[in-house]
Order: C-alpha cells, then sequence, then structure tokens
C-alpha cells in the first residue's frame, strides 16, 4: 500500500479536512497526530493503526502498492473522448446585441444572424444522427434579438428528438434585457429549461460595464426580468467579477436565494494577461462566501475540456453563416483570424489542421500538469487558452485557491 498523490490536508476550524482529487472524497478529522503524519514531508504507513489505513483507503488517499493514478487518469481519457457525442452543441443565432459592454470582443457593427438555410442544414444533421438525446444552448451577440430563430430552431429539433424517441432540450445565455412573460412561456414549450443571466457585480459597476445600446442603465430592468423569468425555468445569474474588489454583492445574493436562482461568481480571465486573471480569481475568494463558490465549481474528478465548455469533446459552436468553431472564445465577427473547422453547409469542406489544434490538446503531455496535485479537478484547465498559448493555464491559479475550493466544498456539503 502507499499514500495517493492527491492527497489534501488543509487545517479547518482546529480540524483538518482530508481531500483525495483522485476520488473527490472529502472527510474531516480532529487527529492532528494524524494530520501531522500525512503532512510530513514522507509519510510512513507503518505509524498508522489498521483502522485508519481502511478508512483513508476507502476515500481514496492510500491505495494498492501497484497503482499508478496518473495512467489511469490518461486510459480513463483516452477512452472517455471516443464517445459518441452530439456534432453541435451551441448556436450562435446572432452576433447582433443590444448592449455595448466595456469588455466585449465581438463587433456587433459587422453582425450577422443565422439564416433559414443555416437552420434547415442543422435540422438535417441532427436528423441524420443516431443521438437519442441532443442538448443545445442558444448563444449570441444576444440570441432574443432574433426570438423567432431561437424558436423555430428549438421547436424543429424537439420535433426531431420526439420522431427518433429521443430527447431535446435547450438552455439559453442572455443579458436578460428583452425577457418578458410572453416570451418565457414559449421558450419553455419548445423546450428551454434554462437561462444564464449575466450581472457585473453590484448596480454602480453593472452600469458602468454593461450599458443598453441607447446609453441607458440595465441592472434593475434585468433582475426584474431574471425573477419572472425564475417562475418558468431554472435561472442561473453569472457574476463577473473584474479587478474590484469593493463590490457590495449582499443585495444580489439575497435576491437569488430568496427567488431560487442560482447565483454564481465568475472571475473575467484576460486570455493573454495572467496577473489581471489572477487578481480576478483573489477577488472572488475575497468577496463571495463558500456556499456561492462550491457552487461555482465542485471538486469531482472531471475529463479535460476538448471543445465547447459543456461538451468536452466532439461538439461545435455553430456560427451564424455554417461555419463551425469549438468554443465560445472564438464567436467573433472578425473572421480573418478565426479557425473555423468545417461549415455545415458544405459537408466536405473541413479544415483539418484547425480540428487537430483542438483534438490534439492533452493536458496529461505536459510534465507541469501530470506533476501537479491538482491535475484531477482542474484536468489542464481552459483548452482555448492552451490552443492559442502553446501552454495550459491552471484553472485554480494556485494551491491556496484551491485549497479555498476544497473548503468551500465541505463547508457546503455539512
Amino acid at each position: 500500500m502507499k499514500f495517493s498523490r492527491y492527497n489534501w490536508i488543509i487545517p479547518y476550524d482546529n480540524k483538518y479536512i482530508l481531500f483525495n482529487g483522485f476520488t473527490g472524497s472529502i472527510a474531516i478529522t480532529p487527529d492532528h497526530k494524524l494530520a501531522n503524519i500525512l503532512l510530513s514531508d514522507n509519510p510512513s504507513l507503518d505509524l498508522l493503526e489498521p483502522d485508519t489505513i481502511n478508512t483513508l483507503g476507502n476515500i481514496g488517499m492510500i491505495i494498492p502498492e501497484d497503482k499508478d493514478e496518473l495512467d489511469v487518469l490518461i486510459d480513463r481519457y483516452n477512452n472517455w473522448k471516443m464517445l459518441d457525442r452530439s456534432p453541435i452543441n451551441t448556436i450562435v443565432v446572432t452576433t447582433k446585441c443590444n448592449f455595448n459592454c466595456s469588455y466585449c470582443y465581438q463587433d456587433s457593427k459587422t453582425a450577422s444572424s443565422i439564416s433559414t438555410e443555416v437552420i434547415n442544414a442543422y435540422c438535417r444533421l441532427i436528423k441524420a444522427s443516431d443521438q437519442k438525446y441532443h442538448s443545445i444552448t442558444l448563444y449570441g451577440g444576444e440570441p432574443l434579438l432574433e426570438f423567432n430563430a431561437c424558436v423555430s430552431i428549438c421547436s424543429r429539433a424537439r420535433k426531431i428528438m420526439e420522431e427518433k424517441n429521443g430527447r431535446f432540450k435547450a438552455s439559453m445565455i442572455t443579458n436578460g434585457y428583452l425577457l418578458s412573460r410572453s416570451k418565457l412561456e414559449i421558450m419553455k414549450s419548445v423546450g428551454i429549461e434554462s437561462v444564464q443571466i449575466t450581472i457585473d457585480g453590484d448596480k454602480k459597476t453593472h452600469n458602468k460595464n454593461r450599458r443598453h445600446i441607447s446609453g441607458c442603465n440595465t441592472y434593475e430592468t434585468i433582475l426584474k426580468n431574471a425573477i419572472i423569468a425564475s417562475e418558468y425555468l431554472r435561472v442561473t445569474i453569472r457574476c463577473n467579477i473584474q479587478n474590484d474588489t469593493n463590490l457590495n454583492i449582499q443585495y444580489l445574493r439575497d435576491l437569488c436565494k430568496n427567488n431560487n436562482m442560482k447565483l454564481t461568481p465568475s472571475p473575467v480571465y484576460h486570455i493573454n494577461d495572467i496577473i489581471k486573471t489572477k487578481c480576478n480569481m483573489n477577488d472572488v475568494y475575497s468577496m463571495f462566501n463558500h456556499d456561492d463558490r462550491s457552487r461555482a465549481s465542485n471538486l469531482n474528478p472531471r475529463m479535460p475540456c476538448i471543445a465547447v465548455c459543456d461538451y468536452p469533446f466532439g461538439g461545435s459552436v455553430l456560427l451564424p453563416d455554417g461555419r463551425t468553431v469549438r468554443c465560445w472564445n472564438e464567436v467573433s465577427t472578425t473572421h480573418d483570424s478565426l479557425k473555423s473547422y468545417g461549415n455545415i453547409m458544405e459537408s466536405d469542406n473541413i479544415n483539418i489542421h484547425n480540428s487537430i489544434d483542438w483534438t490534439s490538446w492533452n493536458p496529461y503531455a505536459y510534465t507541469k500538469c501530470k506533476e501537479c496535485k491538482m491535475l484531477p479537478t482542474c484536468a489542464g484547465g481552459c483548452p482555448y487558452y492552451a490552443v492559442y498559448n502553446k501552454e495550459p493555464r491552471c484553472s485554480y491559479i494556485s494551491e491556496s485557491n484551491y485549497e479555498t475550493f476544497i473548503i468551500s466544498n465541505y463547508v457546503n456539503e455539512r
């Protein structure tokens, strides 16, 4: 027997949290002697009682001598990534937007919307698929600006899946400004089950960052619509955090709790600025309580992301003109630098090179990932960053941040 390479022992409330990243198991012990043994540079099994060894074995902190956890992770990944998945997971209904956000990377002045021809091609694709379950996210721009297209996509896809005795569901990422009871009733009827609505912290910060194109404030309208939406669909409020530790988000926290909405803190990631990213990550830890943080990320082992975040392998984002890309971050109207790898209007038009950029991404090929104790949970971080920067970026930035997530999950599970 030997100790797992993914053990964490964290002081908390005069006790110690025991966590194993490989299994995702969490336990608590008041035994300071045990903790000191586990925290030593070379812990010895000879110092532990048989019952303790058995208990630690049950949560994966002690494993058979011949077990190589890294080899198991790699084998799981190689088998898992070959599973058959839906070819389209996100549909960019339009790149038009009714907001003028200070940090937006999309150019709404040259925006486009999905055509009937592209919708027809998408429907042919899922009809020809053997999938019995199909799930999509409606994305933009602001998808509610093309509400009829959203309804057409979902109603047609739902009908196709019903004819195949399969299941369809959809979600939407929206700024929430155009939501209404009449729209929500239709959305629910065509299979849209959830919406994610973005808020930038408190009222002052939000209205500074996320203004309407007319120049008016948007905070109060969005939250009013979010409350209405919670009567029809599951609502997640994504709270963007960007270089501001003075935000007052208690009102937002209470609003979500009282209206059965999920609050998810989300640090703004700067692809080419790791310092700003670290600041935003740290702001999340300083502003949000344990319950908020654990809702944003759990510690169960996961597979590396190789495509759209919710569909780690084989899925793609459908752009309004029919081209497909791998990641939401690639949705842009600046097409000259876009790494499209195919077009559903031209089935034989596949850019093999760009596809390989994504499918060959493997965090287990990097020494710093293979040697990292956070690997089972982090899984190499965001592949978009890795593909474009030729190296991985850890999801947790530092071990201290990772330990905070462990504590958050323990507190929330008690």
